[in-house]
């Protein structure tokens, strides 16, 4: 992540790729908008793979667990502003949770909550139709007052903070670039990536499906293509792009260079299988959200260790997780499914 801004995809591309969906190649190419310049660009994608060490066991501490009820079922979490930001997937409504006393503030949208991605002083949304679900376009919102300051009508989904810009994937698979001033186009980029998502990790975008994959310069517009690498890109630590393999049952984690090359395994725990959620921890480690065995489905964060490959502090949600965790720092902000309630878990030791 970049400066320090949390984002995650939530709902679309992780439903399409947990259900093993496929969809067929993309040729993809890169075009500006006025001022603009674009380079595209199709290097060979090594695959040098090797095979980590045996893991070791979880650490299963203790932990300590708050709940917050809140007024809606529970979507999408990020942290901004002192406060934790919740998108109920279900109502047309941003729920904001002072941490400290359990307060809840909600914020009229002008469409249901989709994906969420913020930074200390803002929270970007996209938004979709409250009958058909259909993306409709993305808000920002001043963490710091809690107002809804900007609207910006389209098709956009899946926002992502990376310098002054907010970049956002349309369903045309025209990457859209806004200001995150005034929420001004600044910059548009054809992907050819129709109908995908798109995750952002090291500074890039990537977007795409569970059986095409690219990866997207903000800096240049040039696209890079690591479909052959066979991975979902999740998160940067350790100075790689770390994913998980969508050809598996999800018990491994790959690592490759941000050229798509040096690509490495790390095998899982015994038992323990990754879901498509992570949130950074430092730069070389990250949570990412994980089932084990004799634990109720995708109910817990593990702390993984880039450097080491090792998996460290595993945290126990009391329930299932919906798309979107998000940090505090010290903290993981944890979206119950279907439930009203959004839970604080705090690692120990």
């Amino acid at each position: 992540m970049v400066n320090g801004i949390h984002g995650r995809a939530a709902r679309g591309l992780l439903a399409a790729i947990a259900s093993g969906a496929l969809v067929a190649s993309l040729v993809a190419c890169a075009t500006t908008a006025p001022g603009s310049t674009a380079a595209n660009s199709t290097p060979d994608s090594t695959t040098d793979s090797t095979t980590a060490s045996t893991p070791p066991t979880a650490d299963t501490s203790d932990q300590v667990a708050d709940v917050f009820e809140i007024p809606h079922a529970a979507g999408s979490v990020a942290v901004s502003g002192g406060a934790v930001w919740v998108l109920p997937h279900l109502d047309q409504v941003a729920l904001r949770i002072d941490p400290d006393t359990g307060e809840v503030t909600e914020l009229p949208l002008p469409g249901v909550g989709a994906e969420i991605t913020a930074s200390d002083t803002e929270v970007w949304a996209s938004v979709s139709h409250p009958s058909t679900f259909a993306p409709i376009g993305l808000v920002r919102i001043d963490s710091t007052t809690s107002t809804v300051t900007h609207v910006v009508d389209g098709t956009t989904t899946f926002p992502h903070l990376i310098g002054d810009t907010v970049w956002a994937l349309a369903s045309d698979g025209v990457m859209h670039g806004y200001s995150r001033t005034d929420a001004t186009e600044v910059a548009t980029f054809e992907t050819g990536v129709v109908g995908g998502g798109a995750a952002e990790a090291g500074g890039y975008l990537w977007p795409g499906n569970p059986s095409v994959g690219y990866r997207f310069d903000p800096a240049d517009a040039s696209m890079l293509d690591v479909t052959d690498l066979g991975l979902v890109s999740l998160a940067e630590a350790g100075g790689r792009i770390w994913g998980t393999p969508f050809s598996e049952a999800g018990g491994a984690l790959s690592s490759y260079e941000p050229d798509g090359t040096d690509v490495r395994r790390a095998d899982l725990p015994e038992g323990m299988l990754v879901y498509l959620d992570a949130v950074p921890i430092d730069d070389d480690r990250f949570w990412i959200v994980v089932a084990e065995r004799g634990a109720a489905p995708h109910s817990q964060v593990a702390e993984f260790d880039a450097v080491t490959g090792e998996i460290g502090q595993v945290l126990t949600f009391p329930g299932k997780l919906e798309n979107g965790i998000d940090s505090d720092g010290d903290c993981v902000w944890g979206p119950i499914l279907r439930q009203p309630k959004v839970v604080r878990v705090c690692p120990t030791g």
